[in-house]
């Protein structure tokens, strides 16, 4: 497996799109990231990265939390964003402002609530800068990890 290095370092480049396309863009990108660290870590990688009914995303970032390849704070971001984008993908209309999902430090420490971006329903700049920065909060730091211990 090729580990798409540049391609997710360009990632806030990407030409904006809709919330829940973006969303979306940002979560493939993380869920690529650890694909990576499960076939660098794994035996048994080629079962888990085929098996997408048993190895949801949620279950791969179990899995990556478990073996020690993520930090807590990388960790609760990641739940994070699959919560957002489980959110944004399932319902038509979405309340922002009220989300309770936060994004944390690396010691794990609560640092903003993800509806503090977002001033009102019809608020797309607070959307986008609340994915923007929950992507900040992943693809970075895997992006990061990735190229300091395996590339």
């Amino acid at each position: 497996m090729e580990y798409q290095y540049d391609r997710l370092n360009q990632w806030h480049f990407q030409p904006k799109q809709d919330p829940v396309g973006y969303i979306v863009v940002t979560h493939l990108y993380v869920e690529h990231a650890l694909d990576y660290l499960i076939y660098r870590n794994c035996k048994n990688h080629k079962r888990i990265l085929t098996d997408h009914r048993t190895f949801t995303f949620a279950v791969k970032l179990e899995l990556c939390f478990e073996m020690d390849l993520i930090h807590i704070g990388l960790y609760e971001n990641i739940r994070a964003l699959n919560t957002l984008r489980n959110n944004m993908v399932h319902n038509l209309d979405v309340d922002y402002k009220s989300l309770k999902l936060y994004f944390t430090s690396s010691s794990g420490e609560k640092q903003f609530r993800i509806g503090d971006f977002v001033s009102g329903q019809d608020d797309p700049d607070g959307v986008q800068l609340m994915i923007m920065n929950l992507g900040m909060k992943t693809l970075t730091p895997l992006n990061t990890l990735i190229s300091l211990e395996y590339l």
